[in-house]
């Protein structure tokens, strides 16, 4: 009985490891709509409705591409401290061998530059002789119009063997094998009687 036991709790215990929830996987299908909607958008100068597609972009498909997307959205848009921000996780996040760092890694110079010097407030009046002395905001310096990046390929399918139904089946097998095991090397012991095992005849 205790042997019975055991075995049932060992092939619910492997029915429970077996069906356990797995992460969810990435889409890459929905990804690359969001990243085609957000270039399309880039192209027309449509950079706040492109972050959010690159952000959904990013969601789905974790990508550093999608966070330099991001980070030349912010720029163009004029808000450097949000450009920074999503560079320098692009930064974080991409292989030391990305073609893109070095552009990167200069932009965010620039921008620290830029971020950096201080801002002078315009006068409330002109200056003698009706002219404006007064400095303006330091303006970014003009950058090549750059092109989207795009994600890398998409990621082959797992194997078969890493899949929930195969787990599953497998699971199966292995309890139905040990319950089949227990069921047939349990002999039925002979009962006590005064005759034990003598036959009558």
């Amino acid at each position: 009985m205790r042997c019975a036991r055991r075995v049932g709790l060992l092939g619910v215990a492997c029915l429970c490891l077996c069906v356990a929830p797995r992460p969810a996987r990435a889409d890459a299908a929905q990804a690359r709509a969001h990243f085609d909607r957000g270039r399309a958008l880039f192209e027309v100068d449509e950079y706040r409705k492109a972050i959010g597609e690159f952000k959904a972009a990013h969601i789905e498909k974790p990508d550093p591409a999608f966070l330099y997307n991001i980070a030349e959205c912010h720029r163009r848009l004029g808000e450097l401290p949000e450009a920074l921000q999503f560079y320098r996780r692009f930064l974080t996040t991409a292989p030391a061998d990305d073609k893109t760092r070095p552009i990167v890694e200069q932009r965010v110079a620039d921008l620290k530059t830029v971020a950096d010097e201080p801002k002078v407030a315009p006068a409330d009046t002109p200056a003698a002789g009706g002219q404006d002395l007064s400095l303006g905001a330091p303006s970014l310096p003009e950058q090549p119009p750059t092109l989207v990046q795009s994600p890398g390929p998409p990621r082959a399918a797992p194997p078969f063997y890493t899949r929930p139904w195969f787990l599953i089946t497998v699971g199966a097998v292995i309890v139905a094998t040990a319950v089949g095991i227990v069921a047939l090397s349990h002999t039925p012991e002979p009962p006590d009687t005064a005759l034990g095992n003598q036959s009558i005849f």
